[in-house]
């Protein structure tokens, strides 16, 4: 079955696996070998070592989620390559918009994807740079679709959870190669509108929200005021003062 008819490149090659450590190591290993066709995407029923943000593993139980990677040829400049994640995650928020119209579907600093403050939704990109360019990247991505358990220690959710009622995977993977290519394209051609759109949708965007400093445990109330090219978050506290963080130096506290 293809998931891609609407699609010009992504997941017009499908590599289905039942089990391997992780969708993206194979996408790698391809990488190493050979140059994939742009869009290749490789999807699995499960992956025993899956990863998130922060070396997490990503929980998914078999056959109920999506878990795959997109390998792209982004040709980005290093100096700009936030974008891509800009562009990955409002793919995936509006692809899970298809199914969610009513609910809150926000983006978290860097790129996951909220429902209600509750992931259901990550993604992992690993990029190849060469002469400060961006040549291939491979973006990992993992949606919670019908699984309605998760360890108490996750604050997550599913569509299933929010919908209930079972979700057909291959429908979303569909909309997801879709709407990610949407994305990839129009951002380039048109930077400042994805910018734009990605903080429009971005959690505590100019919203006052909680976040803690993971070295030293401080608690900061206020709000994101930019995210710079180079993805640094530019938080602006109650107080007026601004802090700069780096991926995985902040835990946004979702309550």
């Amino acid at each position: 079955m293809s998931y891609s008819h609407n699609c010009l490149f992504i997941g017009k090659v499908l590599i289905k696996k039942d089990l391997i450590d992780s969708s993206n190591n194979y996408a790698k290993q391809l990488l190493s070998n050979s140059k994939p066709i742009e869009g290749t995407a490789i999807l699995t029923d499960f992956q025993s070592e899956g990863r998130g943000q922060r070396d997490n593993v990503w929980q998914s139980n078999p056959s109920e989620n999506i878990t795959l990677s997109i390998i792209l040829y982004p040709n980005i400049k290093t100096e700009q390559y936030f974008l891509l994640n800009e562009m990955i995650s409002i793919g995936i928020r509006d692809a899970l918009v298809n199914y969610l119209p009513e609910a809150n579907v926000e983006i978290k600093w860097p790129n996951d994807i909220l429902v209600n403050k509750k992931k259901i939704a990550g993604i992992l990109i690993e990029n190849n740079i060469f002469n400060g360019v961006i040549v291939s990247s491979v973006i990992g991505i993992g949606v919670n679709v019908n699984q309605i358990t998760f360890r108490k220690s996750i604050v997550a959710t599913s569509l299933k959870l929010i919908l209930q009622k079972e979700v057909s995977i291959e429908k979303l993977i569909e909309s997801l190669f879709s709407s990610i290519e949407h994305a990839y394209l129009l951002g380039k051609r048109n930077v400042a509108f994805i910018k734009s759109t990605y903080c429009q949708f971005l959690y505590g965007y100019r919203n006052q929200i909680e976040v803690k400093h993971v070295e030293t445990d401080m608690t900061l109330k206020g709000q994101i005021d930019a995210i710079g090219e180079d993805g640094i978050l530019d938080f602006l506290t109650i107080e007026n003062k601004h802090y700069f963080f780096s991926f995985k130096e902040i835990k946004f506290l979702l309550n």
